[in-house]
């Protein structure tokens, strides 16, 4: 997936990402040491979230949501 650039576009992206249904929840979680959000679709981790803020704005947003890659938040590895 390349890189999305500017608020709007960010916005819609993020938010295609989290609408997964009703079952869906979100928690707030220090990624790598950044301020984060996990994303569950029922218990299982869909997405991870990590944040660069400046101030009161986000200036980076990374996403993963490969699978292989979730796999230790799935296993529990992570609270």
């Amino acid at each position: 997936m390349a890189p999305v650039h500017g608020r709007d576009r960010v916005a819609r992206s993020l938010l295609r990402l989290l609408d997964r249904g009703p079952h869906t929840t979100l928690a707030a979680h220090c990624v790598n040491g950044r301020t984060g959000l996990v994303v569950r679709h029922g218990r299982r981790v869909v997405a991870v979230l990590s944040l660069g803020v400046s101030g009161t704005e986000a200036v980076g947003v990374w996403v993963v949501v490969n699978p292989d890659k979730l796999r230790s938040w799935n296993a529990g590895r992570h609270p």
